[in-house]
């Protein structure tokens, strides 16, 4: 019946956004939280494309402090991810890492930036 209503992916979305081992709370609130968050990664990944698309990326690829800033973000952001994997699969967790490295990211791609094609790829 879920399946009428919803995509499979927004109610992949909103079981990784609730704990396992606990039970699970179905109501409007959750489905509509699991679609503004597949909304926000399916933008974000959109303008990931489009910034490799653009012809600015084949040029040199020298970094910036903004863009070793960003590096160490993003590689917190994996650490953070993995421990909240090994501590009991709080994919709840791994999610909020998520949304905050792409808030990260949405910054670094503001308009009028030339960002880093090996570090948006990453």
């Amino acid at each position: 019946q879920a399946l009428t209503e919803h995509t499979p992916r927004q109610l992949r979305i909103m079981f990784l956004m609730q704990p396992w081992d606990k039970p699970m709370n179905y109501s409007d609130q959750t489905v509509d939280d699991a679609k503004a968050k597949e909304r926000y990664f399916k933008n974000f990944f959109g303008a990931v494309k489009s910034v490799l698309r653009n012809q600015f990326v084949r040029e040199g690829q020298g970094w910036t402090p903004d863009d070793r800033a960003l590096w160490q973000v993003l590689n917190e952001c994996q650490q953070k991810v993995h421990a909240s994997l090994l501590d009991n699969f709080k994919t709840y967790e791994v999610i909020q890492h998520l949304v905050d490295l792409v808030q990260e990211f949405n910054k670094y791609l503001s308009p009028g930036t030339k960002p880093k094609h090996l570090l948006v790829q990453k």
